[in-house]
């Protein structure tokens, strides 16, 4: 039983892992810029639920984070008010942590648990993008704890609970799926057999409510975006394992906080499994490692199957369970003393790298390159876009790569289709392109057409044909950015 000073004492704890986070996703949500997804977003936003639903028709993915979106990108086009939701999701992460923690680890280190997701780099990243992972994260934390608790005591309100969360969660991203079978092996490692039926039970239910999204896939037919993922191999898993828990990080930052975190918890297990710490059921270590490890090891699988889906933040639920996992690990250090300096080492590590994440580092700088492209840019002037979304992010920051109606453009929705003077190489198939786009044959046409032309590619691993075509034989202003490369070319020979 919980004194009523040590409940004081673990609440208080929590709300400052609330601040603290909240903090440094603030700094975040108020210096990076829009992604190009993000602008999407907003996009969106500007057509009503109707067009919402309209658009989800054409490319089901995400409907209920833009459902939510749109009242915020209605009534403004702040960044920071896109993304107040996923703050609020962020938010409610931290306290679902907690509150998920406390029947596996106890309240201590389920406190500490909150902390751990609160500087989480992988979390703070989601809580300044205002698209759907923080909200993911949220149905996936509190459908844990609903499950822990549903198998505990088979209460019935509780399965209801875990099944909507699985609803809600698919709807923010279907890959949350993966989570079920890391639940059925949760429920194995506690033995609680007599849960099998009301989580089956559960699941069905969400299967259902699940109906209309598979029905608008099959019905949509959209290009898979998730083209562009590449298929991993077993090498490459140690460096997924650092860029979910480095997110924009260094390469060497997120290797460091990897091989931290990795060696705390094989620490924990050793400790537990020698008896060298207090008596301990290492039971708990199991479900979090079904947590963490299940959803990873499926994404691998079904990425080795011709849709890769290699990419951390399609697994981001898996970040609280990995900091109760941590929590717990440090709970088992035989000694008192060097448990808070390891906790208190970790905590301060991983909300430095947040933090410097937080202030940019790393971001796709859409703000900088969209103003030049901008500068370059004459009325009337064709503008070649390698990557479709790039026009969402060109018509967010300035107004004249909008259509003629005023819309920020939504590559493949004919609601907010590109005005003549944009070109977009990838749309609707995305990157299924030859190397070195755009060629030279389709510069030399809009050459003709206009005099000059706008490129906004990729930045070059090498020339594309049409820039060097166009260095050989026309002026070629250039401005090289993170994410893009943009080339202005005219006065041809």
């Amino acid at each position: 039983m919980i004194s009523r000073a040590e409940r004081s004492r673990t609440g208080r704890f929590v709300a400052a892992a609330v601040v603290v986070g909240l903090a440094i996703a603030l700094v975040g949500a108020l210096r990076i810029p829009a992604s190009l997804d993000e602008s999407f977003v907003y996009a969106l936003t500007q057509h009503g639920l109707t067009g919402v639903f309209d658009a989800w028709s054409h490319d089901p993915q995400a409907l209920l984070p833009q459902l939510i979106a749109w009242p915020f990108g209605a009534t403004s086009a702040s960044l920071l008010w896109l993304r107040v939701p996923s703050l609020i999701a962020f938010a409610g992460a931290i306290v679902g942590t907690w509150w998920t923690a406390r029947p596996l680890v106890g309240s201590r280190m389920a406190a500490l648990a909150a902390m751990f997701t609160a500087v989480s780099v992988q979390a703070v990243f989601a809580a300044t993008d205002a698209r759907w992972p923080a909200m993911a994260m949220l149905s996936v934390v509190w459908g844990w704890g609903f499950l822990v608790r549903g198998a505990d005591g088979d209460r019935g309100p509780h399965w209801l609970m875990y099944a909507l969360t699985l609803i809600l969660g698919i709807y923010c991203n279907a890959l949350v799926v993966l989570m079920i079978p890391a639940h059925a092996l949760a429920l194995w490692t506690l033995s609680r057999s007599r849960a099998i039926v009301p989580w089956a039970a559960s699941v069905v239910v969400a299967g259902i409510a699940a109906v209309p999204l598979a029905l608008a896939v099959r019905a949509a037919n959209a290009p898979n975006p998730l083209v562009r993922l590449h298929v991993p191999t077993p090498q490459q898993v140690p460096g997924f394992g650092a860029a979910l828990v480095g997110a924009g990080s260094p390469t060497h930052v997120r290797q460091l906080v990897f091989v931290a975190i990795v060696a705390v918890i094989i620490a924990g297990v050793a400790f537990a499994w020698r008896g060298t710490a207090h008596p301990t059921d290492v039971v708990p270590a199991g479900v979090l490692a079904a947590w963490v490890l299940v959803p990873v090891g499926l994404a691998f699988v079904i990425s080795q199957m011709g849709s890769s889906v290699w990419e951390p933040r399609y697994v981001v639920g898996i970040i609280p369970g990995l900091a109760i996992w941590l929590a717990w690990a440090v709970g088992q250090f035989p000694h008192r003393a060097v448990a808070v300096v390891v906790a208190f080492a970790l905590v301060v590590a991983m909300a430095a790298v947040s933090l410097n994440v937080a202030r940019g580092s790393g971001n796709e700088q859409t703000d900088l390159w969209t103003s030049a492209l901008a500068q370059m840019h004459d009325p009337g002037t064709p503008v070649v876009f390698y990557e479709a979304e790039g026009v969402q992010a060109a018509g967010y920051y300035q107004s004249e790569f909008r259509n003629a109606a005023g819309d920020v453009v939504v590559p493949g929705w004919p609601k907010a289709a590109p005005s003549g003077d944009i070109v977009l190489l990838d749309n609707p198939t995305f990157d299924r392109l030859p190397p070195g786009p755009p060629s030279a044959s389709l510069v030399q046409t809009l050459l003709r057409r206009d005099g000059q032309v706008v490129l906004a590619l990729r930045p070059p691993t090498q020339p594309t044909p049409a820039v060097t075509w166009a260095r050989a034989h026309c002026e070629v202003s250039e401005r090289l950015f993170r994410s893009q490369a943009l080339y202005h070319i005219s006065r041809c020979r």
